[in-house]
């Protein structure tokens, strides 16, 4: 018979040698890359039209190929390092210590410290375009990030930028051009943090027509955040997409304009579900969903949204403007529609709203349980106000309808 103790020698042996060959791969590659490295470099260009990426690195001998300039950092990063990055379109990131057909953003580093990418116009004037080809084309996973001044995406049929924790990363004056049938611009998920300043656009050139497959929305789930930083200075212009939140992913507005236009079918202008929450904090917000039957504002599942000192402005011939469905919250004390918006809230379930009305506004619908207590209204109620199973709706001036109640 075998000798059971000899053969599980030997197989701890044999386990044993296969990890000390992988630790020592790995102590090669490390070795390999600390030796590429410049630990003190703080500045560092990149032109993908003629750098040479056994160059330098400095202005007068820009790298080719912005992986190669990331792998020159020191792991971990001790200290703030802006990178400049001219190149008009780019299809490759180079592939050094990353994928090829992405951005791959992925750096220990102090707390403190960070890398900024800034986009500056090459030799035709043209800012950086990243034009890959993978999904996503940025994958922001670990360190702190910037982005400025370049466009991300080509009209590809990808996920823009996606955040995942503990990645964080500012985007500041950054287009996209993203073309999908329901995919994302900006993700952030699982603790990631995507902050914006300046002007973003995405597809904004879609307000008045887009072709199909055109859609792009911004996405916060799974404890992801997305928000502005910059409040006076801040913009957001989308063309045909969605502010989309779930999970306890939340997005913060504060931009001082904002715009969304959607196109798609069952699309909502902002669609928060699963305990997700939106802020529109001091925004002036224009919504316009283009389909009739589509709903500019639609929470369900425990949805929030919080509007202090917003001004929301809902466009459009929709069947209904704001549509509250399982203990769902909003409150928002400026709400205006522009347009023959058949009704202003619909609210079941137990969901509550709680705002106030520009101009004239159209029927309420209140059901199983659900309260609407609307503050003030400058117009008048131009429909029916109705409450049945439970529904509570309180009208400027007090008067209260519950149950079966109508007006």
């Amino acid at each position: 018979m075998p000798n059971e103790h000899a053969t599980g020698t030997r197989r701890l042996r044999g386990e044993a040698v296969i990890a000390c060959a992988l630790a020592s791969a790995f102590l090669l590659l490390s070795t390999a890359r600390t030796q590429a490295q410049q630990a003190d470099v703080s500045s560092l260009w990149v032109n993908d039209n003629k750098g040479d990426d056994n160059a330098t690195g400095d202005r007068a001998h820009p790298l080719k190929s912005i992986s190669v300039a990331l792998s020159k950092l020191s792991e971990p990063l001790l200290h703030g390092v802006t990178i400049h990055w001219a190149g008009g379109t780019i299809l490759s990131s180079g592939g050094r210590w990353m994928l090829p057909d992405r951005l791959q953003l992925m750096l220990r580093m102090l707390p403190s410290a960070g890398v900024r990418i800034v986009g500056e116009p090459n030799e035709a004037g043209a800012l950086p375009v990243l034009a890959f080809r993978g999904d996503p084309l940025v994958d922001v996973v670990e360190g702190n990030w910037w982005l400025e001044n370049l466009q991300i995406g080509n009209g590809n049929y990808a996920c823009g930028l996606r955040a995942t924790g503990p990645g964080v990363v500012r985007l500041s004056n950054v287009t996209f051009r993203i073309y999908t049938n329901s995919g994302c611009a900006i993700q952030a998920r699982r603790g990631g943090l995507v902050e914006l300043s300046g002007a973003i656009k995405i597809n904004e050139h879609l307000h008045d027509q887009a072709p199909p497959d055109s859609f792009a929305s911004i996405v916060a789930e799974y404890s992801g955040i997305v928000r502005y930083v910059d409040s006076d200075h801040s913009s957001l212009d989308m063309g045909n997409g969605q502010l989309s939140t779930s999970y306890y992913g939340v997005i913060e507005l504060g931009a001082k304009d904002v715009r969304v236009t959607s196109w798609g079918g069952q699309s909502n202008c902002v669609a928060i579900n699963d305990s997700g929450r939106i802020d529109f904090h001091g925004s002036t917000i224009r919504l316009c969903a283009r389909l009739k039957g589509n709903t500019p504002v639609g929470l369900e599942d425990d949805g929030h949204v919080l509007g202090e000192g917003a001004h929301l402005i809902i466009e459009g011939d929709n069947n209904n403007a704001i549509v509250l469905q399982k203990n769902s919250a909003f409150g928002c004390t400026t709400v205006e529609l522009r347009g023959p918006i058949r009704t202003a809230v619909s609210a079941m379930s137990g969901s509550t709203f709680h705002g106030g009305f520009l101009g004239d506004i159209g029927s309420v619908d209140v059901d199983t349980g659900a309260c609407v207590a609307i503050g003030e209204v400058q117009g008048r109620i131009t429909g029916q106000v109705t409450a049945i199973r439970g529904g509570t709706v309180v009208l400027p001036g007090g008067k209260v309808i519950f149950g079966q109640g109508g007006l």
